[in-house]
């Protein structure tokens, strides 16, 4: 309940004109029906003295309280009228302002947040909040408010004619809130506790009906066992629904048949009453109106509440997650500056006097991913030199993504140090375009080829020839007589152009050279790309590297030559280091990679035709 309190504090906080407006009209509309059964009282009241006085009193009065009674019914119509254009106007202007919090909160996280399943789990969480509750949350409340304060106003009413009518409906109320509450905090239970069968079922229905899992589904036969995980995912959260919608009956049967009773018990006080004079005829006639406003809105109001408190539950977990405290996310950000060099040229070769690139220092350093059962990396001691290529290669699992993000500053260690420029990196902070880099799951963004490269430093967005530069250099020439051009649309979900996987690598390559970066971190730069591709491109990384620190991650060796120095990895330690040279002449891991590639290539070992088996 106290989040859900500060979740409507931060509402009306960000978003105090659509709040205050509906709040208000919400209000006189729970109000109204009050003053409709005080009305209707003195209405009946003077109806009734004009009939026994056969005609000798004066109608003023009587006509007076129609008029007045009109107004009330004019008001009401009115402020049925106004609602649903606030409502909308509230629904969407805090389902907008919440979704700015959550992106606000996403973008402050460190990245390796997102290494933890726990964490997927509480952003499940509140993006299910966001995406199917806010909205009905946000109207829920505000019908809370008007049914709220139209049972309390007309239990008031009651209270001021007898005091059996107040205790009677106020107690029938408070029972039946409580049986919706308790069914609501069951409901609640169950959703968090079914958090990751959600996540299967929407990852299995992704990989249901997307085109790229389904052309190797269908390909390999396996469409109808990811279905049938897929339906055994849904059937289990569905049995657990079922089973607690059968547990809940019997009470909400309960509550129901109270608020019959409570009518009922209503009814016959207010015969007694009339009975006993203790109420005239025109109290008993607004009253009737009354109790029939009052058991229609206590209803309203315990489905209201109950709506209200099971969807503000789960909207909780997005304050949940709103209130998490997490370490900083590390570069960039407030901390210690590092030391500038000069930026290179828009091409990446130097500018008039060379650029210095990043030094970096690793220190005994050892990384364990938060999911993780070992260190992915372990006691890693690494110098690099200020302007250095070093190429870091070994087999799958040996941790060269891991150190590259670690490089990057994206991770911190969990435990040794690292250094950029001498500042520990846990307080350093690079300045924008500082540091640049291309990632082995590289993003394709649907956008226009400029916003694709322009990403990578947006000062340069506007700057088209900076663009066409950093593309030029990436092999993805652009222009009016080009298949590509700055502003072509790409995507083929919005109707864009597709390109092919080595035009998308091309095209994140050419995001990562725009910066004017003195530490760049490339992993596995070419792997979607052809022989002839790949050469072109290794020539435009030779340029690209001069007067940076650059730091290559590959799998395919011919990238390893462009390197000062090669860092050969094995189960997250560093197992050899050198140049090619001297790790072919070593005959250790390194040379045994370098000859299990480059025997393909040897006619020896294809055979003089160029076919056969080795």
């Amino acid at each position: 309940m106290r989040r859900l309190i500060r979740l409507m504090t931060t509402t009306f906080r960000l978003n105090p004109a659509w709040s205050w407006a509906v709040l208000l009209t919400m209000s006189l509309l729970g109000l109204l029906p009050a003053v409709q059964i005080l009305v209707v009282r003195r209405l009946f009241d003077a109806l009734i003295d004009l009939l026994r006085a056969d005609g000798l009193a004066d109608p003023a009065g009587l006509r007076a309280w129609m008029l007045i009674f009109a107004g009330v019914l004019a008001a009401l119509n009115l402020l049925y009228s106004l609602a649903p254009v606030l409502q909308a106007g509230y629904r969407e202007s805090t389902a907008e302002v919440l979704h700015g919090a959550l992106f606000h909160k996403l973008g402050a996280a460190p990245p390796i947040l997102f290494e933890e399943s726990g964490f997927h789990d509480r952003l499940s969480r509140a993006q299910s909040a966001l995406s199917r509750m806010v909205e009905p949350w946000a109207e829920s409340f505000l019908w809370l408010v008007q049914t709220g304060i139209m049972v309390l106003s007309t239990a008031v009413v009651f209270g001021m004619v007898h005091w059996s009518l107040l205790l009677l409906t106020t107690v029938g109320g408070l029972l039946q809130l409580g049986v919706e509450g308790l069914a609501q905090s069951r409901r609640h239970t169950l959703f968090v506790g079914q958090t990751p069968d959600h996540r299967r079922e929407a990852y299995f229905a992704d990989l249901l009906t997307r085109p790229q899992s389904l052309r190797e589904l269908l390909l390999f036969g396996a469409w109808a066992r990811f279905y049938n995980r897929w339906r055994e995912t849904v059937d289990r959260l569905w049995l657990a629904e079922w089973r607690l919608v059968r547990r809940l009956a019997l009470p909400q049967s309960a509550g129901r048949l109270l608020l019959s009773l409570q009518f009922l018990g209503s009814c016959l006080i207010l015969v007694h009453l009339y009975r006993s004079g203790q109420a005239s005829a025109g109290m008993v006639a607004g009253l009737v109106t009354g109790l029939f406003l009052f058991q229609q809105g206590i209803g309203l109001l315990i489905l209201t509440a109950a709506g209200w408190f099971g969807q503000g539950l789960k909207v909780a977990e997005l304050q949940a997650f709103l209130d998490e405290e997490w370490m900083a996310a590390g570069p960039p950000g407030p901390g210690e500056a590092l030391r500038p060099g000069e930026a290179p040229g828009p091409d990446g070769a130097p500018g008039a006097g060379r650029p210095r690139g990043v030094e970096i220092r690793l220190e005994d350093v050892s990384f364990t991913y938060p999911t993780g059962r070992r260190p992915a990396l372990k006691g890693i001691n690494l110098h690099i030199r200020p302007g250095e290529r070093v190429a870091i290669v070994g087999p799958n699992g040996s941790g060269k993504s891991t150190l590259a993000h670690l490089l990057l500053g994206l991770y911190l260690p969990t435990s040794g140090r690292i250094t950029f420029d001498g500042v520990d990196g846990a307080k350093a902070a690079f300045p924008l375009g500082d540091r640049s880099g291309v990632f082995q799951r590289f993003q394709r963004y649907w956008f226009t080829v400029r916003e694709n490269i322009g990403y990578g430093f947006l000062p340069a967005l506007q700057d088209a020839a900076a663009l066409c530069l950093a593309a030029e250099g990436a092999g993805l020439p652009l222009g009016p007589d080009r298949p590509l051009s700055l502003d072509t649309p790409l995507g083929k979900p919005f109707g864009g152009t597709e390109l092919s996987g080595g035009q998308w690598q091309r095209l994140a390559y050419a995001r990562g050279r725009l910066a004017p970066s003195r530490l760049a971190v490339l992993d596995e730069v070419t792997s979607r790309l052809d022989g002839q591709a790949e050469s072109e491109l290794l020539r435009s990384l030779d340029r690209f590297a001069e007067g940076r620190t650059v730091v290559f991650v590959a799998h395919r060796l011919p990238m390893a030559r462009l390197a000062d120095r090669i860092i050969v990895m094995q189960d997250g330690r560093i197992v050899e280091e050198g140049t090619h040279e001297e790790l072919v002449a070593r005959g250790g891991l390194y040379a045994g990679f370098y000859a299990d590639q480059a025997r393909w290539y040897r006619p020896d070992t294809l055979g003089a035709t160029g076919g056969g088996r080795p």
